[in-house]
């Protein structure tokens, strides 16, 4: 009976390694051609994702003037002089705009115009070219339906 439960799991296991690595031992693609298209854009273009916070006053019981974040939403870098396009509801009413890039910098952003009705702003922010370049991050990049074997805390697309 021992011998033909090895049997048994070592087929159980043959198949399995099969079915793991079909995809790249037949030549098979796991993404489709848009998927592949979207993953190369995300990889070259993804460090140009800002993030945007938008620092309002608001006034405590004694009538101080007081900071607070009133709102915050995502832009992104159009060129590396850093002027960034975001939505007009993201800065509206700002007092102060704080702009964090994907190295994690944070830098004071200027209002350069806005476009109220059809909700588009343009920001400007004095940061060194280099923490502006787009670069590639390291991101695992995932078929959608692979999602729910990753590991949390990955980074992934």
């Amino acid at each position: 009976m021992y011998p033909r439960n090895r049997l048994f799991l070592s087929l159980l296991l043959m198949m399995f390694l099969l079915i793991a690595l079909s995809n790249s031992v037949f030549g098979v693609s796991r993404f489709s051609e848009e998927e592949k298209e979207n993953i190369r854009i995300y990889q070259q273009k993804s460090s140009a994702v800002v993030n945007i916070s938008n620092i309002g006053v608001n006034y405590d019981f004694f009538y101080r003037p007081v900071p607070s974040e009133s709102g915050s939403g995502t832009g992104f870098l159009i060129n590396d002089s850093g002027t960034i396009l975001t939505n007009y509801h993201v800065v509206e009413n700002a007092s102060k705009l704080i702009v964090t890039l994907a190295d994690n910098s944070q830098w004071p952003g200027k209002l350069i115009g806005t476009d109220p009705n059809n909700d588009l702003a343009v920001l400007k922010i004095d940061a060194p070219s280099t923490n502006t370049a787009c670069s590639v991050l390291p991101i695992q990049v995932i078929s959608w339906w692979d999602r729910r074997y990753l590991p949390w805390g990955i980074p992934s697309v």
